[in-house]
């Protein structure tokens, strides 16, 4: 029996290891994404094109892996409940 616990608490499957890495990997792109939107807007209003340039090209990586990112993932959404809608009527 001992045996059998050690070998329950070992490493994490496969499974659980590849989707915290590709949520890993999504809230990076996410977090890339908002910091470019931040530098951008602040640098606007500050009137500072050095903080403008550099986050509008975080902007665009970001959303770009962000995309990417979420792509790979499946995202399959549950199916509509049909029970509460009203009949057809035949017109």
């Amino acid at each position: 029996m001992g045996n059998r616990r050690k070998a329950s608490r070992g490493a994490p499957p496969m499974e659980l290891m590849k989707s915290n890495r590709e949520t890993r990997e999504i809230v990076g792109a996410g977090i890339l994404a908002a910091l470019g939107i931040v530098a951008t807007s602040v640098g606007a209003f500050a009137h500072v094109p050095q903080l403008a340039a550099p986050g509008s090209t975080a902007i665009l990586v970001g959303g770009a892996w962000l995309g990417s990112a979420l792509a790979r993932t499946d995202l399959s959404l549950p199916r509509r409940s049909t029970a509460n809608r009203a009949p057809k009527t035949g017109d």
